[in-house]
Formats: C-alpha cells, sequence, structure tokens
C-alpha cells in the first residue's frame, strides 16, 4: 500500500453529491390578504420578514443559515396554511408560492408558482433535506484535517448523522406529496413521489459510505466491509431505477444522473477490492488474484461508457490502487504460492448488508395564529 492508500486515509474515498438549494421570490402575506386588524396585521408581517430572511439564505446557498431559517419559519407558515383554509375562497387563492427545482435540470427556466400550501411545504422541506445533505458534504472536505483517529471518527459520525437525518425529511416529504391529492401534474421531479424516495436512499448510500470509510480506519474485517460496499451498490442502483421510473431520469440534472452511475459502479468494484484483500489475508491466494482482476475489470468495462465528472479524481485513484494490489498479488504467486487463478468473472461476491437507516423527522409543534380579516369572525387554530 501507499502512503496515500484508502488503506491510510479511506476518507479520501468519501463525497457527498451537493445540490443547489432550491430559490424562491418575495411573497408579502400582508399585501396578499388585507386586513385592518392590527393584530393579524402585525403577525402577517412577521410571516412575510422570515420567509425574506429564509430566502437570502437559500440565494447565498448557505446550508447551516438555511436549515435554521428553514426551521423557524414552517411552523408559523404551517399555523398560516391552517387559517388561511378557514378564509373565503378567494383569500385563500390570493398567494401563489413560487419555487424552483432543486433536483430538475429546468431550474434555469424560473420557480413553478401554485397556490397550494402544500407546494409551499414541499419546496420547504425539500429545501431542509438539501440543508442536511449540503453540510454534510462542507464537513466531508475537512476529513482529512482530522488530527488522530477519534477525531475523524468523530467527524465520520457527524456527517452520518446529518446524511440520515435528511433521508428522513425526504421519508416525510414524500408522504406530505402523496398526501396532496389534487396535485398539478408538472414536469418536475418535486411533483414525483419516487424523486423523494430515491433523494431518502441517496443519503443513505452516502451514510454507509462513512460507515465503511470508518471500518478502513478502525481495523474492520474486509469481507464485513465488503458487505456494506456492496449494500452501497444496491441503494445507488435502486435510486438509478426510481430516477428512470416516471421519466424522471429525463427530468433529473445529468450531472445528479451521472454521479448516481459513477457511485453504483465504484462500490461494485471496491466490494471485490476487498474480497481480494481478505482472500489474501486468509492464504487464498489465487482467489485474491480473480477477486482484485474483478474488481479492476469492472472500473475498466465502465470507464468506457460513464462519465466520471467529478468523481474522476476519487475513481481513478482507486484504479490505480488496484491495479498495485493486483500486480503484487500476481507477483507473490508467481514466485511463492503457485496457486491456480480461477476466471475473474466467475469469482462470487458476498450479500449486501445495511446497516444505516432514516432519523424519522418530526415536524416542530404548531403554535396557535389568529387571522382576522375585516367584517369576519375569528379564524384560528388550535
Amino acid at each position: 500500500m501507499t502512503e496515500t492508500s484508502s488503506r491510510t486515509h479511506p476518507e479520501e474515498m468519501l463525497s457527498i453529491y451537493r445540490f443547489a438549494l432550491p430559490k424562491t421570490r418575495c411573497v408579502n402575506f400582508e399585501q396578499k390578504i388585507q386586513t385592518s386588524h392590527q393584530e393579524t396585521q402585525a403577525t402577517l408581517k412577521k410571516i412575510s420578514n422570515q420567509r425574506e430572511e429564509l430566502r437570502a439564505f437559500l440565494d447565498q446557498e448557505t446550508a447551516t443559515g438555511s436549515q435554521t431559517a428553514i426551521e423557524k419559519f414552517i411552523p408559523l407558515f404551517s399555523a398560516l396554511a391552517e387559517s388561511i383554509k378557514n378564509l373565503p375562497q378567494d383569500l385563500s387563492k390570493a398567494t401563489k408560492f413560487p419555487w424552483t427545482t432543486a433536483v430538475g435540470k429546468r431550474c434555469s427556466a424560473g420557480p413553478y408558482e401554485s397556490t397550494s400550501p402544500y407546494w409551499e411545504l414541499i419546496s420547504l422541506y425539500t429545501a431542509l433535506g438539501i440543508s442536511f445533505r449540503n453540510r454534510a458534504a462542507e464537513h466531508s472536505k475537512g476529513l482529512y484535517s482530522a488530527s488522530n483517529a477519534e477525531d475523524l471518527a468523530e467527524k465520520l459520525k457527524f456527517i452520518s448523522g446529518l446524511l440520515t437525518k435528511a433521508s428522513g425529511v425526504f421519508e416525510y416529504t414524500g408522504n406530505l406529496l402523496g398526501s396532496w391529492t389534487d396535485r398539478p401534474t408538472q414536469d418536475i421531479p418535486e411533483m414525483n413521489l419516487n424523486c423523494f424516495t430515491a433523494l431518502s436512499e441517496l443519503s443513505l448510500a452516502e451514510a454507509q459510505e462513512v460507515t465503511v470509510i470508518k471500518g478502513l480506519s478502525g481495523g474492520t474485517s474486509m469481507r464485513a466491509l465488503s458487505k456494506l460496499c456492496l449494500g452501497i451498490q444496491s441503494k445507488m442502483a435502486r435510486v438509478g431505477e426510481l430516477l428512470k421510473s416516471s421519466k424522471l431520469w429525463d427530468e433529473t440534472s445529468p450531472d445528479f444522473c451521472n454521479y448516481v452511475n459513477v457511485k453504483s459502479v465504484f462500490w461494485r468494484s471496491i466490494h471485490h477490492k476487498l474480497l481480494a484483500e481478505q482472500e489474501s489475508q486468509e492464504g487464498n491466494h489465487g482467489i485474491a488474484i480473480a477477486q482484485a482482476a474483478e474488481s479492476l475489470r469492472i472500473l475498466n468495462n465502465e470507464s468506457k461508457t460513464i462519465q466520471l465528472g467529478g468523481l474522476s479524481t476519487i475513481w481513478n485513484k482507486q484504479h490505480k490502487e488496484i491495479q498495485s494490489i493486483l500486480q503484487q498479488f500476481e507477483a507473490d504467486n508467481e514466485k511463492v504460492y503457485f496457486e491456480h487463478v480461477p476466471d475473474a468473472t466467475t469469482v462470487r461476491g458476498g450479500e449486501p448488508a445495511y446497516l444505516t437507516k432514516s432519523v424519522p423527522f418530526v415536524p416542530a409543534p404548531v403554535s396557535p395564529i389568529n387571522v382576522r380579516i375585516e367584517g369576519s369572525t375569528n379564524c384560528c387554530i388550535q
């Protein structure tokens, strides 16, 4: 192994896809829902101001600030949405909620607008899940600077926690979308239930990457880690299947689709690489060579058809490392062990294993809001 191999610095294998946060335009609730009732005016102004603060964080792509602002705004808006239900139809439909798609490739086409509070909430929860993910991506960049094994383990635990929280938020958002019975048919991913299942599975797959990296730095069995690698590959493949269903693949950012493809192939290759190392440790040198050859074959074959994009550095480094392992195994076998080497395509892998689970998302409790329209009775949620 070289000094910068995945054994000495496994954190270099970690990559987390960063989505652009969805964007919105200014919404002044006090202008859309007009009333002479001063307390209601103040409440509506407060909600508008909170939304503007959130909008600024989204525009700046600030993950932590966006997360905090969303968590403050959602209870206020949820309370308002319940009150709006009791208003006359012309008033409840007075406000349009404009949001761009975070996952789709039509971001530049401008926001999609809907008068339904469902669209506002779905966009907010999507942004919340992405904020968790983007925070994880930001923290993953600092792993190489970890001062010791304990520091690295703590950083990895924090990143995994953000990803499993994101997974739970996306699960909740998908359930919320499913309850929107009269939702419009639009060619944007956020109107498709499979979109949120895919985002949840993606976050769990990346959280499991963190588990593998922690295991590589802590001496976990290669065979056990190889099963986790196959679990990552299986989840990434599942994400691809979900995206290809219901036209999602054509509606989703090509960069994201490429990322999913590359990750699926990459972790299938690492699965065989780790099995090769385990077989070598157990004295099965012929099988170790075959597993290493299969790992390399996967990368060689797939590199002809997929676009590596931002993952090219990780891919190329692993390709070089696997090639070095294979050459060393072959040289040792020719000089010392003289074992039969089975055909690489006939070697068996293990069964996938899954350790990461979503952290269930529970919305913050909603406080009552009195909305009083001139000449009407109170509209209050309890």
